[in-house]
């Protein structure tokens, strides 16, 4: 998967601006993505686009010169936000040597600058300031590969440990579908599978989100493919209700048409048909079973109101011989 590209924040001094056009320039050129304030367009807060753009930078490249670190605005706002970020760890701050001042009593002055030692751009022993320029873009793009480099094997190290956690997903699943059906694909990860899963997520240093969403990756498909093989299964039902089984020719067409349409395979419905034509002969058994006993129930009852009855009669008849003899 490709990373995000990195991206370059740069701050300096108006009056600098002729090499800060060359050092973007030479940038651009070797393809690396450089923000400038130029590029706040009309209708945007000035302060608030600087302070947006500063937060999303990789690279934070600070022109050193007088005009630059005389600066108000730079020395107040710009270097302490940048160096809290660098601190932070979410950006590399890089004093860029434009022209010479002091500098190294500075909080910034710790910082690993460019040129190497301390060779200021506008030093005559560069020969050229293209020669200069060339030298800090170089040095930049090293830069920015080692940050690309860093975020690739952070990126591959994610995946993977997305990969491991889907494999033990997966295997929890394969051990658990195997034992009777469970009524949702929630029950496909038994309570110890969870506990073992959830050590897991720990170990490979997955949020809660990641780990969810590969569940539910892994899970969805189940649980879609049991909605559509209960689909199938109506359709059986269907078939056989409206003609009767063995399953007329003329409705196995339209049920082959059902089950291309769900997307099910001969192993997908396998046996289904046999379960379904045996769960009806079970329904009639029990149909048929619970006759016998609803038909055996009213006979003994019949019976014991035919004794009841017998018995009053012959109470009434004894009570009408007492008072005869009386």
């Amino acid at each position: 998967m490709a990373v995000e590209p990195v991206k370059v924040f740069m701050s300096y001094s108006h009056k600098d601006r002729e090499l800060q056009e060359k050092i973007g320039k030479q940038l651009r050129i070797l393809g690396v993505s450089v923000w400038v304030d130029s590029e706040i367009t009309g209708g945007e807060q000035w302060n608030d686009e600087i302070e947006t753009q500063l937060d999303l930078a990789d690279i934070i490249l600070l022109l050193i010169s007088d005009d630059f670190l005389d600066s108000t605005f730079v020395m107040e706002d710009e270097i302490p936000r940048a160096l809290q970020r660098h601190a932070d760890g979410h950006a590399r701050v890089v004093p860029v040597l434009c022209r010479p001042v002091p500098w190294r009593h500075l909080p910034l002055g710790k910082l690993n600058a460019i040129p190497a030692d301390e060779k200021w751009l506008t030093s005559a022993s560069w020969g050229t300031l293209d020669s200069a320029v060339l030298d800090v873009a170089e040095s930049i793009e090293r830069i920015a590969k080692d940050i690309t480099h860093l975020r690739q094997q952070a990126e591959d190290a994610a995946e993977k440990a997305k990969a491991d956690y889907r494999r033990e997903v997966a295997e929890a699943v394969a051990r658990r579908k195997g034992k009777a059906a469970q009524p949702s694909s929630e029950g496909l990860i038994s309570p110890i599978a969870r506990q073992t899963l959830e050590d897991e997520r720990v170990r490979l240093g997955l949020s809660n989100e990641d780990a969810k969403a590969i569940e539910e990756g892994v899970l969805l498909p189940i649980e879609q493919k049991r909605e559509h093989v209960a689909r199938y299964k109506d359709a059986i039902l269907t078939a056989i209700e409206e003609g009767g089984y063995p399953i007329t020719p003329e409705l196995r067409v339209e049920l082959a048409d059902r089950q291309a349409k769900l997307g099910l395979t001969e192993e997908d419905i396998a046996g289904l048909e046999e379960k379904v034509q045996a769960g009806l002969g079970a329904d009639a058994a029990a149909r048929q079973a619970q006759a016998e006993a609803e038909h055996q129930a009213a006979a003994d009852e019949a019976q014991r109101q035919a004794a009841a009855d017998e018995a009053q009669r012959q109470a009434a008849a004894d009570e009408a011989q007492r008072q005869a003899a009386a």
